[in-house]
């Protein structure tokens, strides 16, 4: 409070209350290292605090060169609506000193109202991408089987339109409903083939976001000040972390791009007819980017005892008490395993027999049960497998040949004791 520039206290001018609203958080290490070796592209996602005060936590994360998460701004709000995503979109814009209404720049997100509308107001002329796999979700509710989720991700995934329009046209002969509701869905804003080049990154899925999220789970079930601690701790190891992992690597493009070279390696030879794969790779995903983003540190600061006491008072926000017990936990998908939280139960995908290899049925309740397996084709043959194990006859056989070894040994270890005395 005491040190704040101008513009760092904004208060309503109509309100003659002190209370907490908002606050928006960008480090000068973090946006030093954007800017350095950035690409313009942001993933855009809240969380909800657990404390009985509430609210959300509002963020922008970004893919560094490695194709990992980079942390760039963050704010606490009282709600996700429209008021909420469009200040935080603004104050970002700001931060950030973009003009032009961000032409050039890409955000990912979900299709929350308030995150499209405050693109569409502060970020006019920026791309929009949709997660594909809150397009699925939706999707899958009605179109379940394995071939539709198998041909959905196909389409999504296609890199160019005649791989597109092949898997739409395997989906249409499989459901004419189930293309009908995907092209009402938009496929701009999450098929591969119709996305921009510029950012030079094909991400339609919200990984980076999540992954933020569930870094600061535990820090979110604290007050504001000690989350917001936390969260600063961990952003000053993770730039120590990462730029001492990279500096130790030996190689011109980062390790996760050179990890992906290598399961290719024999095919991306044949295609850059002989060259070496590594010079084809954009400068973003080098190593000297790389270090771009991770050279400037956040400052250490003194323990909160240490911090100087300041005369202002400033209510806590308005306490929402809703009926029942408070929850903390998230609400789950109809379909989600509880043992597995993110992963989907088998919830309306046909069984596969191992047996005949057909579906709706499995091979305790198989009708050729008992007979050759479709394999035996193959040269393999039928019927139940013969037991490996050792036959019981011999077993014994060899504990009692050990056995009477041992009683040979004790006795003529009593005939050499008895000589010698």
């Amino acid at each position: 409070m005491l040190t704040a520039p101008p513009g760092f206290l904004n208060q309503d001018p109509d309100s003659d209350l002190k209370t907490f609203f908002r606050i928006f958080v960008c480090f000068d290490a973090l946006k030093k290292g954007f800017l350095a070796g950035y690409r313009k592209l942001l993933c855009l996602d809240g969380c909800f605090l657990k404390t009985f005060l509430g609210g959300m936590l509002l963020a922008a994360i970004r893919r560094d060169a490695n194709d990992q998460m980079y942390p760039l701004a963050w704010a606490v709000v009282e709600g996700e609506n429209n008021d909420s995503w469009e200040w935080f979109m603004e104050e970002l814009r700001k931060c950030l000193d973009v003009h032009e209404g961000g032409k050039g720049w890409t955000f990912v997100s979900d299709q929350h109202k308030g995150i499209l509308n405050a693109i569409a107001l502060v970020w006019g002329n920026a791309e929009h991408r949709n997660y594909a796999r809150h397009i699925y979700g939706n999707w899958h509710k009605k179109f379940k089987s394995d071939e539709l989720k198998e041909v959905y991700w196909q389409a999504c995934r296609s890199y160019n339109e005649a791989y597109f329009l092949e898997a739409i046209k395997e989906m249409n002969n499989l459901d004419r409903e189930a293309v009908d509701a995907f092209i009402k869905q938009n496929p701009k804003g999450f098929v591969r083939c119709y996305l921009q080049n510029d950012t030079k990154c094909c991400v339609i899925v919200n990984n980076m976001a999540e992954t933020f999220n569930g870094t600061i789970v535990q820090s979110r079930a604290k007050h504001i000040i000690h989350m917001l601690e936390d969260i600063r701790v961990s952003m000053m190891r993770r730039i120590t972390t990462k730029h001492s992992e990279v500096v130790a690597f030996d190689g011109v493009v980062c390790p996760r791009i050179q990890e992906k070279l290598d399961q290719e390696k024999y095919w991306a030879y044949k295609s850059f007819l002989g060259k070496n794969a590594e010079d084809f790779v954009h400068e973003w995903y080098h190593k000297d980017q790389y270090l771009k983003s991770y050279e400037h540190t956040i400052p250490s600061l003194p323990s909160e005892k240490y911090w100087p006491k300041v005369d202002y008072p400033l209510d806590p926000p308005p306490i929402k008490i809703a009926p029942g017990r408070a929850k903390k936990n998230r609400k789950r998908d109809p379909h989600e395993d509880p043992k597995k939280p993110g992963k989907l139960t088998k919830h309306g995908i046909q069984m596969t027999c191992s047996n005949c290899n057909e579906k709706g049925n499995n091979v305790r309740k198989c009708s050729s049960k008992g007979k050759a397996k479709v394999g035996a084709a193959n040269g393999d043959e039928g019927g139940p497998k013969q037991s490996r194990a050792r036959p019981k006859g011999k077993a014994v056989m060899v504990k009692v040949a050990v056995g009477s070894k041992r009683k040979r040994a004790k006795s003529k270890s009593k005939v050499r004791s008895s000589k010698a005395s």
